[in-house]
């Protein structure tokens, strides 16, 4: 639900830590080194919650699953078998931190 300027009715529960955007023009907003970060000390706030999807998310959308190692892929692929889209699922080790 959306109020007509585009916003969430919704208030967040804690200003400051919450900035509602949707719009791809407004990418250019976010704090993209705290995105990129592995070492949290210096942009915690930043990096507690990159992106958070409202509602729902097309899975024929995803490209690709990342997994911390083999045997979590295995599973993975296993699962997906059953799946219309399939989406590629790779070891992303350097994720995990």
């Amino acid at each position: 639900m959306r109020n007509g300027d585009g916003r969430s009715p919704f208030p967040t529960r804690a200003p400051g830590y919450f900035s509602d955007r949707c719009d791809l023009a407004q990418l250019g907003e976010i704090g993209w080194d705290a995105v990129r970060a592995t070492d949290w000390r210096d942009c915690k706030e930043g990096k507690q919650a990159e992106f958070l999807v409202e509602n729902s998310f097309p899975w024929t959308l995803i490209r690709s699953i990342g997994v911390c190692n083999a045997k979590t892929q295995s599973k993975a692929v296993e699962v997906l078998k059953i799946a219309d889209h399939q989406p590629s699922v790779t070891r992303q080790q350097g994720w995990y931190y």
